[in-house]
Formats: C-alpha cells, sequence, structure tokens
C-alpha cells in the first residue's frame, strides 16, 4: 500500500516471517533484533516529543505484540528492555519531563511470546504509567501479579475498557444444567454500555488507578457525549444500578436483616427460592 516507507519495502530482511497466527499482516512487522529499526523507532519518537508540547509517549506493545522471531523472542527480551533504556534516556535530554505509558497485554505467554519483560520494567522503572488490556472486556479479570507490583513501585495501573467484548467459546450448558440461566458469554442484545459497565465494576473493585477507553465506538465532533461515557460516569460517581435476568431468581441473604424485613420479604418470595 502507499503507506508503506521505502525502509520498510527495500528491508524484507528486516521483517518478521515466522507469525503462523497471522501471515501478511503481523508478520511484516519489524524484528526488533535489528539496530537499525530500533534506531529508527527511536528517532520517530524523539522528534514527535522534540517539535510538540506532548503530555507523554504512549508505546502500544498490545495490539500487534511482536517484535521478534517467535523461537527467539524471550532469549531477545533484554533487547527491547534496552530500547525502553534508551527511549528515556532521549526525552531526559529534550529538557522536558515526558512521561512513558505502556499499553501491553496480561498473559505471561504474550509477553514471553513478544519478548516483554514487563516484570523488569517495572521494577526497574523504565514506564511511568502501565495500560494493560486482554483485547477485549472480560468480566473476571485477574490483574495479578502486575498491579501489586505497580502499586509497589508507585507506578499507575489503569486497566483497558475496549470496543470488543471477550467471549468464552467453552459449552456454559456442560456446567450449568438451569434451561433458564443465560450464558455467561452473553450480554444484553446490543447493550455495550451495560457490558462496558459490567467489567468496569470488576475492575473498579481491585484498587485500580483509573481506566484506559480504546477503540470505543467514535462519535461526531459537537454531538452530547456518547452513551457509554455516561453510563461509566454514573457507575462511578452516582448511585448504583444493576441489571437481572428476567425470570431467574434473586437469592437474599436474610441472616442479618430485622425481623420485619424477614417476614416482609418471605411474603413476597416463592417459598422454593428463598434461601436463609
Amino acid at each position: 500500500g502507499w503507506l508503506a516507507p521505502e525502509f520498510w519495502k527495500a528491508h524484507p530482511e528486516y521483517r518478521l516471517w515466522g507469525e503462523a497466527d497471522a501471515k501478511s499482516y503481523y508478520n511484516a512487522a519489524f524484528d526488533y533484533s535489528h539496530e537499525e529499526v530500533r534506531q529508527r523507532r527511536l528517532a520517530a519518537i524523539e522528534e514527535v516529543a522534540r517539535n510538540y508540547a506532548v503530555d507523554g509517549i504512549e508505546l502500544d506493545m498490545s495490539r500487534t505484540p511482536y517484535f521478534f522471531q517467535p523461537n527467539e523472542a524471550w532469549e531477545k527480551r533484554g533487547i527491547l528492555t534496552e530500547f525502553l533504556v534508551q527511549l528515556r534516556a532521549r526525552l531526559k535530554a529534550l529538557g522536558r519531563d515526558i512521561p512513558i505509558m505502556v499499553r501491553t497485554v496480561f498473559s505471561e505467554d504474550g509477553l514471553r511470546h513478544g519478548g516483554m519483560d514487563l516484570r523488569r520494567w517495572i521494577s526497574e522503572g523504565l514506564l511511568d504509567i502501565l495500560v494493560i488490556t486482554e483485547l477485549a472486556n472480560t468480566f473476571r479479570a485477574d490483574f495479578e501479579p502486575w498491579l501489586p507490583l505497580c502499586r509497589e513501585r508507585g507506578i499507575p495501573f489503569y486497566p483497558a475498557l475496549e470496543g470488543n467484548i471477550y467471549v468464552d467459546r467453552r459449552n456454559f450448558y456442560d456446567a450449568f444444567t438451569n434451561p433458564d440461566a443465560p450464558p455467561h458469554n452473553w450480554g444484553a442484545p446490543h447493550d455495550q454500555d451495560l457490558m462496558l459497565r459490567a467489567a468496569a465494576q470488576n475492575y473498579s473493585a481491585q484498587d485500580i488507578s483509573g481506566f484506559a477507553l480504546f477503540n470505543l465506538p467514535p462519535r461526531p465532533i459537537f454531538c452530547d457525549p456518547p452513551t457509554y461515557l455516561t453510563e461509566l460516569f454514573d457507575f462511578l460517581h452516582r448511585d448504583k444500578r444493576y441489571h437481572f435476568w428476567k425470570g431467574l431468581p434473586l437469592w437474599v441473604a436474610l441472616g442479618c436483616c430485622s425481623r420485619a424485613w424477614r417476614r416482609a420479604v418471605l411474603a413476597e418470595t416463592p417459598p422454593e427460592t428463598t434461601r436463609r
């Protein structure tokens, strides 16, 4: 395509050719093993930071987490670490405090496959903000060990709320036999706002610094705020609202309630759905 630079065209030997999961796309990315590749990227970032009053630099290492040939990535992880060291030095040399935000993936396998030594980056303070993502929203995310490591170093931790919803491909009814129960990988039809709220509720319960929003639907300029921003603001700052599937029982723990309240609930609730 016309966006391909001459440097890319002239150096096919610098590209990745071993990415079987996305041949013709990710395997056309550059291999950071080559000094020329790294210096070209550092020069581009430095040019932006020097010529524009940017608030920071974001390195998105999640959307294309491939920097080395797949079978060499973890052995070469020190190269990518040194890249961050050099980037911080170049930014500092400009005379301004320009923070670095790294956006990367959750999984240990994904980090190893990309040659990203995230533990070392955090421990050595090579980044100022960590954004972490599974490339899709999940409602039971586990931020271990990254959130505690960031807390120890005073690094803000921002999980990403995405435009995509994670889909669990397992057969739901192999585990749950209730025919009235909706699969847990379903959401309310066409209700992205509800799905974002569910993911945000899971994330915010884990002492995060904030949210990073990515790949959410754009809206025209000069229009009202998109509904998902209103939903997220309501969730974070106003009274909570919850969604229940119609027709399913609501289980209520009654042990700590007053007798009068218990009698009222028992009078309104069918005996088979009441649990003490």
